[in-house]
């Protein structure tokens, strides 16, 4: 039996199950004259309108009536009426006069009847499915679902269409989606059908291969923190570090070397070592965050008094001359500006360890034209992340709730993009979950984040949540505990 043989059989079946139902209606209004109207429908043709019709008196709403059913209307005050159906699909006709004028008498009935003729939809929905990078899963694998239909294979050229689909709204879901893979927006999504093939095309960011190198650091539970490089979401991980702490994480520019933050000397410096992990050098002590300088020969690090510049070999350190030093800061891609978070006022003592406020700023790497990012002023910010064109700054930010500074208790980490003249837009909005850490991709489409459950005294675990720039689903990557991205190349 062909698929449209099935939803004529289903339709059919649908019609011959609705129960020839007599309603007491009182929606037209009390009446002591004992006129009824009774109305019955008869639908014939290939597809039955399946949700059957609106009876319309006098151009009021009256009640809903099957497609071949009968239908009582009670406390209609004698006199003359009209009667129509209204709610019939564009593939069925009312045989005859739709507007039908009836006359009843008190204590009478009137018999008013229709006659539709269905023929077969016009209507259709034409879904294509879009893969949007790195997947090893072609779109001819994914199934697609009208409704409470059967599931539908995808074709080879990642596109479906449904044929003869009634008028009204519809749901289309798409299954069988890989691991690493989501949905971007909604899904399943309604479809309204309106004697036309109407266009859906589901997006999917599928992440089977990463565009590019991860660098990130995570430890299991009580474990020391170690730097990984990841290529593939559901393939192998590489160890740096293994029993060598190192959290913070650097590709230099060319992707040759890694710098990194360690407490592996006993006081916490910045090490620079190869892209495979081997020979780490100690460039300074203290320091922690470190960031490339577009050319790769200087490294710009947080020290004990401040932002300090050192060559790439440790040599040469200069302080970063800056009235409020800064508590993280980072280079812009084509080295001009520095994106700077500045501490100011008194921070509150949380379950999760300080609150303080913060500012979200640029200056130039002498010190010079230090100037706020006006478009977060309400925010508390922190890992600031220059997008690869550096037109725009991710950052995790807590939007204050209410006007005083207690209201960013309230509140939970979510990422942001800001440019300097636009607003920022929030990419996440989770409810039960918080967002830290943001990574570009070397393409600028995805960020990657740490994502975790606050649970009001610690974060134990988290995973990599990568989201799109342009909005849509996340794809979460779930690993034993806890897990933060730090540079991707």
């Amino acid at each position: 039996m062909s698929d449209t043989s099935r939803r004529v059989a289903a339709l059919l079946a649908f019609m011959a199950a609705w129960p020839a139902v007599s309603c007491s209606l009182d929606s037209l209004g009390p009446s002591s004259s004992g006129a009824v109207i009774q109305v019955t429908t008869k639908t014939t043709g290939a597809v039955p309108d399946p949700d059957g019709y609106t009876l319309l008196v006098d151009g009021h709403d009256a009640a809903q009536v099957g497609p071949t059913a009968t239908t009582t209307l009670r406390a209609i005050g004698a006199g003359r009426h009209t009667v129509q159906l209204s709610g019939v699909a564009s593939h069925c006709r009312v045989i005859g006069e739709n507007l039908r004028q009836v006359t009843v008498g008190a204590g009478d009935t009137a018999a008013v009847s229709f006659a539709i003729s269905c023929g077969t939809p016009s209507g259709g929905i034409r879904v294509r499915v879009v893969v949007i990078t790195g997947a090893s899963q072609p779109p001819g694998d994914y199934t697609v679902v009208l409704d409470s239909s059967a599931p539908r294979p995808v074709g080879s050229d990642g596109s479906i269409s449904f044929t003869a689909v009634v008028d009204g709204t519809h749901t289309i879901a798409l299954d069988g989606i890989a691991p690493f893979c989501g949905v971007q927006g909604a899904n399943p999504v309604a479809v309204t059908v309106a004697g036309q093939v109407a266009d859906v095309t589901m997006d999917v960011l599928c992440l089977s291969v990463l565009p590019g190198k991860l660098l990130f650091y995570g430890y299991p539970s009580g474990e020391t923190p170690s730097l990984y490089a990841l290529t593939s979401p559901g393939g192998q991980i590489n160890a740096l570090t293994p029993g060598a702490e190192a959290t913070t994480a650097r590709w230099s520019p060319d992707g040759l070397k890694i710098a990194f933050e360690s407490t592996r000397d006993g006081t916490g410096g910045i090490f620079v070592m190869n892209a495979d992990g081997s020979s780490p050098v100690l460039i300074a002590s203290p320091g922690s965050d470190p960031s490339w300088s577009p050319d790769g020969s200087r490294i710009l690090y947080r020290g004990p008094e401040g932002l300090v510049i050192v060559g790439a070999d440790g040599s040469n350190p200069a302080p970063v001359p800056l009235a409020n030093p800064g508590i993280q800061a980072v280079w812009s891609p084509d080295g001009s500006r520095i994106a700077l978070v500045l501490r100011g006022g008194p921070c509150l003592t949380t379950f999760d360890g300080p609150l303080c406020p913060t500012t979200l700023n640029t200056v130039r790497p002498d010190g010079t034209d230090l100037t706020p990012v006006d478009s977060v002023s309400s925010f508390i910010v922190s890992d600031p992340a220059w997008s690869p064109d550096g037109t725009t700054i991710a950052f995790s930010g807590r939007a204050r709730i209410g006007v005083s500074f207690f209201g960013y208790l309230l509140s939970k980490g979510d990422i942001y993009v800001s440019r300097p003249s636009a607003s920022a837009v929030n990419l996440t909005r989770t409810t039960d979950v918080a967002e830290s850490s943001p990574v570009w991709s070397p393409d600028g489409r995805i960020i990657v984040a740490s994502r975790y459950a606050p649970s009001g005294f610690s974060t134990s675990t988290s995973d990599l949540e990568f989201v799109p720039v342009a909005g849509g689903g996340f794809v979460t990557i779930s690993r034993p505990g806890y897990e933060v991205p730090t540079s991707w190349r």
